[in-house]
């Protein structure tokens, strides 16, 4: 028996967070004890996030107009929305502010230059470089920069 998209969606509707936590760890107990395929898992993973973005996109207007019948506000399957205003943004260009537009030039100028100075950094040898400091004339060793990084991955699905 084939269900439908809906049922299978319906399965998490109300779900409760111990629900959720319990259905987390259950997966989990599959990967650390090496009987659920995590391959497998995080293929699933990243079709699920692209299924339900597709249908978040589609459903945030319907959600939208549903509450602005309820007065903005509604709670159903375990689930408090609320309609809000979000993502306020500004656009200064037009308010012809000769200080606001010599800081952000001046704010432009300094990122390049802090831009310019990391990569001179990045490029020093590995047991440093003396420089002298033209305005004190004092002299003193700089480093490169300590990188960092995490190993990860990417998973890209399939067209």
């Amino acid at each position: 028996m084939e269900m439908k998209p809906e049922s299978i969606l319906a399965l998490f509707a109300a779900c409760t967070a111990q629900q959720r936590a319990s259905f987390s760890s259950q997966v989990i107990e599959g990967l650390d004890n090496g009987y659920t395929d995590p391959i497998k898992i995080m293929s699933a993973i990243k079709n699920l996030y692209a299924i339900l973005e597709d249908i978040e996109k589609f459903a945030k207007e319907h959600v939208i107009q549903e509450l602005e019948k309820n007065g903005g506000k509604l709670e159903l399957y375990g689930t408090s929305f609320q309609k809000k205003e979000a993502g306020t943004k500004y656009d200064y260009s037009q308010t012809k502010d000769q200080r606001y537009e010599y800081l952000t030039f001046e704010l432009e100028a300094a990122k390049k230059t802090i831009k310019d100075r990391e990569d001179f950094l990045k490029s020093l040898p590995v047991d440093g470089q003396l420089i002298t400091d033209e305005m004190t004339g004092e002299t003193y060793k700089i480093y490169r920069p300590i990188k960092t990084s995490t190993t990860t991955f990417s998973a890209v699905l399939s067209k």
